[in-house]
């Protein structure tokens, strides 16, 4: 009756958990992605920080402030930024993997966390869209038929396809035939159009190609990576 009570308090904590919120997956070349983390935890015994590790082809894709494999320890709610380099004709992969965790920061402790399991979210990165446009000649006679050339050096385009806007100006009051319509074309579309002079003054055609990767996505409709190449021909 006359003895000592001991308590003992034992504290659990939580399940460690972070969100991250990727504004896309799939991104254009030279694209920054800012990626908000929040954290989902309130009070807890230790230090709330998540492992973000990025693998990815580093001969072909470049991550600013990123390396190939190397584990990047951060603070709970902290979120990343990186820009994208693609130095391929092709898309590119990354898979990023997210390791939220809680430190014991104990004497005694050191090495010691929570931990409940890996977040993977995989990433890709198109190529900067380029078309290669040549023409036999830029001078023609009347009535006769141009030939501009068309060619896609691309590799696969992930969740995209490889296509060019085509614009053409010519005064119209001189200038007539069968010339390619403005628009959208597939990258192996190649122009051969005829252009009739009805002036008697030598008339000039300007063809401008613009390449672009277009998202086929759903939900997508109208969204490119616009930042390709340019053409411009005059005949």
């Amino acid at each position: 009756e006359n003895g000592r009570d001991t308590i003992i308090t034992i504290w659990v904590n939580p399940t460690p958990r972070r969100f991250g919120e990727f504004p896309d997956t799939i991104f254009c070349n030279k694209d920054t992605a800012v990626v908000l983390v929040s954290d989902g935890l309130g009070f807890v015994y230790g230090v709330k920080e998540y492992v973000v590790t990025a693998e990815f082809n580093s001969a072909e894709l470049e991550i600013i402030s990123r390396e190939d494999g190397v584990p990047d320890t951060l603070a709970a709610g902290v979120g990343i930024t990186d820009i994208y380099i693609n130095h391929s004709q092709e898309s590119q992969y990354v898979e990023y993997t997210f390791s939220p965790r809680i430190r014991d920061t104990r004497s005694g402790h050191d090495g010691e966390f929570c931990f409940d399991g890996d977040i993977t979210i995989p990433v890709w990165i198109h190529p900067t869209p380029e078309i290669l446009v040549n023409v036999p000649d830029t001078i023609i006679c009347d009535s006769s038929f141009v030939a501009i050339n068309v060619f896609n050096s691309h590799g696969d385009i992930e969740g995209g396809s490889l296509v060019y806007e085509l614009d053409v100006s010519y005064d119209g009051g001189a200038v007539t035939g069968s010339i390619t319509a403005p628009g959208e074309w597939d990258p192996d579309h190649s122009i051969s159009d005829q252009l009739i002079n009805l002036s008697p003054t030598v008339q000039v055609v300007v063809y401008h190609f613009s390449a672009r990767v277009r998202d086929d996505r759903p939900g997508h409709i109208g969204s490119f990576c616009d930042n390709g190449s340019d053409t411009t021909i005059y005949i």
